[in-house]
């Protein structure tokens, strides 16, 4: 019976544990991600690169929705740890000529994959913001006689180039859970940039 009763104690107090740390970490996490977006705001005005800031929030949330939850709350905690210590940020120079933003955002290509953001986020944040800086480096290169010439090939392309890759892809990141539906923006966002993509009007031949 001593025992019966003592197995409950212990099975109650791990419950008890279980939920109290849950809801530190909640509080813990909440504040850590209003935070981000205030020294979000603070590192843009200081002239400090962020065009990847969103992506690397929506990395977070998508693995949470994979039930990545020790990676994502990691993962948040070190990049909160970055940004507010200012470690191995870029700060934007002053570009006397478009040549100089053209290297500029060149020099963002990773080597391996090809993408225009670390290769340490879940793949599928390469696509979307790829496309936004090739966007605005075809456009500063339509006001040059230079043709754009990217440093590396798009090697993560090569992760959905059959329809069987892709369509895998695309189920993977269209599915948001109740965890990620809480969060600004979730990955069903790139799943709905690459059909645009697809569109007939955007298609180039």
């Amino acid at each position: 019976m001593k025992f019966k009763k003592f197995s409950v104690f212990v099975i109650f107090s791990l419950i008890v544990i279980f939920i109290a740390s849950g809801v530190i970490i909640s509080i813990k996490v909440k504040k850590q991600v209003k935070e981000l977006f205030k020294l979000n705001k603070e590192l843009q005005k200081d002239s400090y690169y962020m065009a990847d800031f969103e992506f690397i929030m929506m990395e977070f949330a998508y693995q949470l929705d994979k039930g990545q939850y020790c990676e994502a709350l990691n993962s948040l905690s070190e990049y909160h740890s970055k940004l507010k210590n200012r470690e191995g940020l870029l700060k934007i120079p002053k570009f006397n000529i478009k040549q100089e933003e053209i290297d500029f955002f060149l020099n963002l290509q990773n080597s391996r994959t090809g993408a225009f953001i670390d290769e340490s986020v879940p793949y599928c944040t390469y696509w979307t913001i790829s496309q936004n800086i090739i966007s605005h480096l075809e456009a500063l290169t339509d006001s040059t006689t230079t043709p754009l010439n990217l440093k590396y090939p798009l090697r993560y392309l090569d992760k959905i180039n059959t329809p069987e890759k892709l369509t895998a892809f695309l189920n993977d990141i269209s599915y948001v859970g109740w965890i990620a539906s809480k969060f600004p923006q979730t990955s069903f966002v790139f799943a709905r940039e690459m059909l645009d993509c697809a569109k007939p009007g955007n298609i180039q031949t």
